[in-house]
């Protein structure tokens, strides 16, 4: 679960890095703009054709936010989220099904499967927006860092 939510923060993030690059008015922009409405102004600003209704990437990323708003926005509901109408005419296999919980699709959602094909997908797509954008720092970068450190003589 912590992985899908970072990995939505991380193309985010990168959008939010991308948007000043791109447009001066991205300020104004990028608090009422959605996550996915940020990536369809930026890719269509570059040129980047989204596809949501296509199996792949923007697929992905479609579901990905979709997880995310569900759990930053959890709400109890008083209907059944999950309905399970399997039919089973033995009691002894209906016994052995009565402490099954229905999960709501965001915790169908939360597998390692979809953690590492979300984390592909988001680097795919921000390595696809990063060139079409010509941006010409490094789309991954380590960051930078500066230590020092002072020898003092031993005086015994």
């Amino acid at each position: 679960m912590a992985s899908l939510t970072f990995t939505a923060f991380t193309l985010e993030a990168y959008l939010n890095q991308i948007g000043p690059k791109l447009l001066a008015c991205w300020p104004d922009l990028e608090r009422p703009l959605s996550p996915l409405k940020k990536l369809a102004l930026l890719s269509e600003l570059v040129g980047v054709k989204i596809d949501y209704g296509v199996v792949g990437p923007h697929q992905t990323i479609k579901r990905l936010f979709n997880f995310r708003n569900d759990i930053a926005h959890l709400k109890p509901e008083l209907k059944p989220l999950v309905k399970n109408e399997t039919l089973t005419l033995t009691s002894e296999a209906l016994d052995s099904r009565m402490g099954d919980f229905l999960e709501p699709e965001w915790q169908q959602y939360r597998t390692e499967e979809n953690a590492i094909r979300a984390r592909e997908d988001v680097e795919q797509i921000i390595k696809e927006l990063h060139l079409k954008a010509n941006i010409e720092e490094p789309v991954f970068s380590q960051g930078l860092q500066l230590s020092s450190a002072k020898v003092v003589a031993d005086e015994h």
